[in-house]
């Protein structure tokens, strides 16, 4: 079995009333304006207005109307009309490359509120590379491709850090450490004078670096926030 492609396309249906009314048989109905339109059905696709991969769309309505019988060679594919019975419309879709139409028939409804949409999907065997070229042709990029802005915030220091390049961090400390970094330096160096000079400088320094760690605490707090 050869390649194969999955086609999505949806029919966007349009009415409203005119304030007109019709007799027919013995019933008054209201007279209604409607469109019909063929878009791309992809949830991924750049534009839902453009098929490049359709040659054409044939609108098949009901045999009341005057010429029932539509071809729309280039988009918008729609079909506007005006009436007051609901019927199957049939919508044969040539594609690009594809030698048979294929057939949606679409039930053209006045009970489905006044703008809906409805998808259809179709299975083209072994597509044409040109066929497969139009139809991929306005797929939007998926978001696995684009790095996160975290990756490129991640590549080499912080902009204005020098202190920061000095005392290198693990890189999964985001928050700015600049003031608390400094203050644990200078705190770090006061422990090591404890372990020399007399005893009442021992005293000092220990009361110093007392209010040293909690000063730094307090900044901790600060830059967390």
């Amino acid at each position: 079995m050869g390649a194969e492609s999955e086609v999505t396309l949806a029919v966007r249906t349009q009415h409203q009333q005119t304030g007109r009314y019709v007799q027919a048989d013995g019933v008054e109905y209201s007279l209604r304006t409607w469109s019909c339109t063929v878009q791309e059905g992809r949830a991924k696709a750049a534009s839902a207005h453009q098929l490049p991969y359709v040659k054409k769309v044939e609108f098949i309505l009901h045999e009341t109307f005057e010429n029932p019988h539509r071809v729309v060679s280039h988009p918008p594919f729609k079909v506007e009309e005006e009436g007051w019975g609901e019927f199957d419309l049939v919508i044969m879709v040539h594609f690009v490359n594809c030698p048979e139409p294929y057939k949606i028939v679409h039930d053209l409804n006045f009970h489905s509120g006044e703008l809906y949409r409805k998808s259809y999907d179709f299975v083209i065997p072994n597509p044409s590379p040109g066929f497969l070229a139009l139809f991929n042709k306005h797929t939007t990029v998926s978001r696995k491709t684009i790095p996160a802005r975290a990756t490129k915030a991640r590549k080499g220091p912080p902009r204005d850090s020098s202190d920061l390049a000095k005392h290198s961090r693990p890189t999964h400390h985001s928050r700015g450490y600049s003031s608390s970094s400094s203050r644990q330096s200078d705190s770090g160096s006061g422990s090591d004078s404890m372990d020399s000079g007399s005893e009442d400088d021992a005293s000092e320094n220990r009361s110093s670096h007392s209010r040293s760690s909690k000063a730094r605490s307090v900044s901790s707090v600060s830059a967390d926030s």
